[in-house]
């Protein structure tokens, strides 16, 4: 996520009226943060290698995927997920992304962030993780690292002509539902 995601959301905790705050606002942004690397990029990458009949199909998707990037990286973010899941099962892809997150994330896991989060939880600030990835993969990291449930605010997919179709979070979209969260 683009630090200009995190200093809205930060500028929107900072403009919530004190009386609607009860505790310090605390956003942690998770790749590249809480995590070395992309994780949505890096699952990606894993999952298309280990599926290679779906290469063909992503080759041919991939010029026109640059082509509409000049426009909007999420759309073109979106082409991609599509052909990469288009006629297999959600439940699969579900289930492989929460095996990368369980097994592959903790070892990208930042250790000196997670001891802040852990230190800003038990200091009673509102800790809010902002991704421009997927819930599910923080929450199954937080799962795998004994972390308790905090608000996660990131892009969610909907299945889309027998693919899935990402709907990611833009920054201002992200800083709303932060403030929500």
């Amino acid at each position: 996520m683009a630090i200009s995601t995190v200093q809205a959301a930060l500028r929107v905790a900072e403009d919530a009226p004190l009386a609607a705050v009860s505790s310090a606002v605390v956003v942690f942004d998770f790749d590249g943060t809480l995590v070395s690397r992309d994780s949505f990029l890096d699952f990606s990458r894993r999952y298309c290698f280990g599926r290679p009949a779906r290469l063909p199909l992503l080759a041919l998707v991939l010029p026109l995927s640059l082509l509409v990037a000049l426009r909007s990286r999420r759309r073109a973010g979106s082409l991609l997920l599509w052909a990469m899941t288009v006629g297999g099962s959600t439940r699969a892809f579900v289930l492989a992304l929460r095996r990368y997150a369980r097994d592959t994330l903790p070892s990208y896991a930042n250790e000196l962030v997670f001891s802040e989060l852990s230190r800003q939880v038990q200091a009673g600030a509102r800790v809010v993780v902002a991704t421009g990835s997927l819930p599910l993969l923080v929450r199954g990291l937080f799962d795998a690292r004994k972390v308790g449930r905090l608000p996660i605010v990131g892009s969610r997919f909907r299945r889309r002509f027998g693919g899935l179709g990402g709907v990611p979070r833009s920054g201002p979209a992200i800083a709303t539902r932060t403030r929500l969260a």
